[in-house]
């Protein structure tokens, strides 16, 4: 049985005989736990924004103006 498994730079486990059984660990890279609490607060605030566009009709259509434009920017960059 492997004793221990030293992962790569995104997660590490390890496993220890105790008393009575087996301990085991996993453990995850410091950044990798960054990103992931970045992601969970960047989703938290895309939905948030995504309820206030289908709740208010003002917000739903300035935000169509700006995909309309960032479209037509995004085609202008392309050109160049």
């Amino acid at each position: 049985m492997i004793k221990n498994f030293f992962g790569d730079e995104f997660l590490y486990c390890n496993k220890m005989d105790s008393y009575g059984g087996v301990d085991i660990s996993i453990r995850i890279a410091d950044h990798l736990k960054d990103n992931l609490k970045w992601l969970d607060t960047f989703r938290k605030e895309h939905e948030a924004e995504q309820r206030l566009r289908e709740e208010s009709q003002a917000v739903k259509n300035a935000w169509e103006q700006y995909q309309v434009v960032k479209t037509l920017a995004k085609k202008e960059t392309s050109n160049v």
